[in-house]
């Protein structure tokens, strides 16, 4: 019999609504291998972001202060650090949807964050001082731009998604998911499009582009896969993402997703679970009692026609292989549903949504 795992998943919602905006994203990289990065729009008042601690030990030191360890829902503000230790795993999440993930060994510094009165971004800027970062910039408004300031490299992204490794020795790594990268520095200008990286040297020479190529230590490669499986023929808005705790073999780790089921039928359920290359299965239990497993390489994908409306229970189940010290597991989940403005209450799952125009007219 499979015991269950004690820590609690956390689970980090990019679900609600989704507003696609042009954006402009702009990396500069800095002497030492110091990685600024920030959101520019227009205003007011200084804004925090929340903390989330899926793996610990992740610590804050606030306003210059020494580090402390800190739990999930710690606020970190404007001259406050955050690092992960060798195990650690985190995230920081400012108010507008824009999303920091930290890997392990990881430091970053927020140095600001600003919004207007009426709760837009005005600029948030965040320092890699080491180890990798995950960003997501969602949300954004009037001509927002993320930034990384520097004297020898300036990047301009036109996208969403992007990873940042800086190495100990000054390098800099930086992997384009989402979008199309321009890239200036000492050596002269590159382009990076969707789905290729680039590394820069502690000087500011920019190598060639190239495919973002694997590597076994990157957690976030796997994870960026799953997510991109279920944005497939899915709706944008309704897609959720669990970072789990350490898992070992024989455990299981649960997670659950609301959906309530449009009674004209045609939807879709879909989950993907990434891991690091041991064997782990998913196994869903859908509102009707009905249970779908499948094991195999990561990201592991089950895709549900025409699901019944309630709560979905996720199992993700250690097989065997794993790490002794435990691994992470990583849960994407998205449904295919109309767009349409409906509020449906069905089996304990609760779905509100509008169209961009029935959206526009209520505000």
């Amino acid at each position: 019999m499979a015991a269950r795992t004690p820590a609690t998943p956390k689970r980090k919602g990019r679900g609600g609504l989704r507003i696609l905006i042009a954006l402009v994203v702009v990396i500069v990289l800095v002497a030492a291998g110091i990685v600024t990065l920030g959101v520019i729009a227009s205003a007011d008042t200084t804004v925090g972001a929340v903390l989330t601690t899926f793996v610990p030990d992740a610590s804050v030191a606030h306003s210059g202060g020494s580090f402390s360890s800190a739990a999930s829902g710690t606020f970190v503000q404007p001259g406050d650090s955050v690092k992960t230790d060798a195990k650690g795993r985190a995230q920081i999440q400012f108010p507008d949807g824009t999303i920091t993930r930290l890997a392990n060994n990881t430091q970053i510094a927020i140095n600001s964050s600003h919004f207007a009165k009426d709760g837009r971004v005005h600029d948030i800027s965040v320092t890699d001082k080491l180890g990798r970062t995950l960003n997501s910039v969602q949300k954004l408004v009037g001509g927002a731009t993320f930034q990384v300031v520097g004297n020898t490299t300036t990047a301009s992204v036109r996208g969403t998604l992007f990873e940042v490794l800086v190495n100990v020795d000054g390098t800099v790594v930086i992997k384009l998911f989402i979008g199309g990268l321009d890239v200036d520095g000492k050596s002269g200008h590159v382009h990076l499009t969707e789905g290729q990286q680039v590394t820069v040297d502690a000087n500011g020479n920019i190598g060639a582009p190239g495919p973002i190529t694997p590597d076994p230590n990157d957690p976030f490669g796997q994870e960026v896969a799953a997510m991109q499986q279920v944005e497939t023929q899915t709706t944008p808005g309704t897609e959720q993402d669990f970072t789990g705790g350490l898992l070992h073999n024989g455990q299981v780790q649960q997670f659950t997703y609301a959906f309530a089921a449009p009674s004209a039928g045609g939807s879709d359920f879909k989950a993907a679970l990434a891991y690091p290359g041991s064997l782990m299965e998913l196994r869903i239990t859908d509102p009707a009692n009905h249970v779908y497993t499948k094991t195999g390489p990561s990201p592991i994908v089950i895709t549900i026609p025409d699901p019944p409306g309630g709560i979905f229970k996720l199992d993700v189940i250690g097989i065997s292989g794993l790490d002794p010290n435990g691994e992470v597991p990583f849960l994407s989940v998205a449904t295919l549903e109309p767009c349409a403005t409906a509020n449906i209450e069905l089996n304990g799952a609760v779905r509100h949504s509008w169209t961009g125009s029935d959206l526009a007219g209520a505000i």
